[in-house]
């Protein structure tokens, strides 16, 4: 099977069932196939574009015009042999079916009848007579015709005229003929000056386009392409991305394609770059995390940092932290603000609480550090924890603890001496207070001038008594109280009696000491030998009071 095309200009064969198809000629130029038939070895085919009928091998060589090469545009092709074809009649059978020239057979019995060159059909369509003149042709779009009275006049058969088209146009004939019917050659076919250049296309440059602070994408536009045709119309143009299109970072190309009315195309191409500013990757500080688990890099991204248990941000009170992926006075990103650091969490120091000990924590009072609370000796635990721990929080745990004591009853007021204040004697004495004890002149303390009220409830001097004694009354050098000394039975005196009021002075000390205790009364402690009493004040002599003076009684 073998076929022409008019729109490809080529003459093809294949297999009947559509298999092995193969193109057995091209034409090299502009070309308006129309007809083709077999005979033989030989294709017999018909083009608009030549003035003969063409012949080529079935194998695509060959190619040769055959017949006169004035036929003028020629449409249809058939092969006939006498003796071959079908035999019957028709309606050209019974001498040339009635016409004085050419009869053409049609079906059901019909016929056409036909003229030469130079001769018309006349009225009733079986006789040829006198030619007739051919009207005035219409100038083509984008063309010309010459001689100029071929569109302004009528012409005579045998009359030529020349079809020239614009530049980038081409005719679909270059010359029509008037016939003697009063017809011209292409039989009223539109004169056509065919486009064959593709409109101009005009792209813009590539684009480069930053994506803004604190995003990801970008709307972008550009200038939209120009197209322009040889034909004056309007084009088609196509994109294959529209300006205002919304973009994430890449390279994106876009190509633009513009059709003209004849169907000629033109495209050109241009790049829209999309670039994102992003920061180095982030690396945290030692002992801190990055809470999302990682963070974005892009301009204006926001990542939020945390310490580890036990630390907080330097310069902060507080574990959690941001930095923004930011960019310096150079256009060089970096992340902001930087130098952030974790430091180990402290707690303040405790205050050790009243009657109570701290044990087991010394500053500074990192995060774990366990400190002992208990009370002092001699007071009991009314609330609190036993430890408290320091947390990650900087806080400690636990509740302080709280001691109770015993109060310090009052104090009796020595003889020939004095207590100050003189709250101490006259009123219970809370723990810590601490009483001052003085003799009037002339009279010297023995034990501590001090003494302070103990968690026990007992004055510090722990039951020994506080004295006020004349200097005469304690002379283990021999001298009397003016100082002088005296000759040696004197003396001896003097030794006897100061060895027998000493004697006597431990006696009554000691003997008052167990009295008091077996009695359960409070005597004046001090941590430096000063008595304390707890006596009732109605008590004066030296036995019944252990701030005893000594030498006023023998004196």
């Amino acid at each position: 099977m073998y076929w022409c095309d008019a729109n490809t200009d080529k003459i093809e064969k294949a297999n009947v069932d559509g298999s092995n198809r193969q193109p057995i000629y091209q034409a090299p130029q502009a070309a308006h196939f129309f007809g083709i038939v077999l005979y033989q070895s030989f294709l017999y085919y018909t083009d608009w574009m030549k003035g003969s009928v063409m012949r080529i091998n079935t194998d695509g060589s060959g190619l040769i015009p055959v017949g006169p090469p004035t036929f003028g545009r020629l449409n249809d092709i058939h092969v006939h042999k006498n003796g071959f074809g079908p035999q019957g009649i028709n309606g050209c059978s019974n001498g040339r079916g009635g016409c004085s020239h050419f009869c053409f057979p049609r079906p059901g019995g019909s016929k056409v009848c036909a003229c030469p060159d130079g001769m018309t059909l006349q009225p009733g369509g079986v006789t040829c007579g006198t030619s007739i003149p051919c009207q005035a042709l219409q100038t083509p779009m984008n063309g010309q015709m010459s001689p100029a009275n071929c569109t302004t006049n009528s012409s005579t058969p045998g009359a030529q005229c020349t079809v020239t088209c614009n530049p980038g146009f081409i005719a679909d004939i270059s010359t029509i003929s008037c016939l003697s019917n009063g017809q011209w050659s292409n039989y009223g076919a539109p004169i056509l000056c065919r486009d064959t250049q593709p409109p101009t296309l005009t792209c813009p440059q590539n684009t480069n386009v930053a994506v803004p602070k604190g995003k990801q994408s970008v709307q972008v536009t550009w200038t939209a392409p120009t197209a322009t045709d040889n034909s004056g119309q309007a084009v088609t143009l196509f994109q294959t991305m529209q300006s205002g299109t919304t973009l994430t970072e890449g390279t994106y190309p876009v190509t633009a394609v513009a059709t003209d009315s004849s169907g000629h195309t033109s495209s050109c191409s241009f790049t829209i770059t999309v670039t994102v500013t992003h920061c180095p990757q982030y690396t945290p500080p030692l002992n801190s995390y990055v809470v999302s688990g990682m963070c974005s890099d892009y301009y204006g991204a926001v990542c939020r940092i945390a310490c580890n248990p036990g630390y907080q941000l330097s310069g902060g009170t507080t574990s959690l932290g941001q930095i923004t992926c930011d960019i310096d006075a150079n256009q060089r990103p970096l992340w902001t603000p930087n130098g952030l650091s974790c430091l180990a969490l402290t707690c303040p120091q405790l205050t050790q609480p009243p009657n109570a000990l701290l044990t087991g924590c010394t500053s500074p009072f990192n995060v774990g550090s366990v400190c002992s609370q208990q009370c002092q000796v001699g007071s009991t635990r009314t609330s609190g924890s036993d430890s408290r721990t320091c947390l990650n929080d900087g806080t400690w745990s636990g509740q302080p603890i709280q001691c109770s004591s015993q109060p310090c009853p009052p104090l009796i007021q020595p003889v020939s001496g004095s207590v100050m204040p003189i709250a101490c004697t006259q009123q219970q004495q809370n723990v810590g207070v601490i009483c001052n004890i003085t003799c009037q002149a002339g009279l010297q303390l023995i034990g501590a001038s001090q003494v302070t009220c103990l968690a026990s409830g007992q004055w510090s001097n722990m039951g020994v008594p506080i004295l006020c004694t004349s200097s005469g009354a304690y002379n283990p050098q021999g001298q009397t109280r003016s100082g002088s000394v005296t000759d040696s039975t004197t003396n001896t005196a003097v030794v006897a009696g100061v060895v027998v009021g000493i004697v006597l002075l431990v006696a009554i000390v000691l003997g008052t000491f167990i009295y008091y205790k077996k009695m359960q009364m409070t005597v004046l402690m001090t941590s430096g030998g000063i008595p304390m009493q707890t006596m009732s004040n109605t008590i004066s002599t030296g036995e019944d009071n252990p701030v005893y003076q000594f030498g006023e009684k023998d004196a």
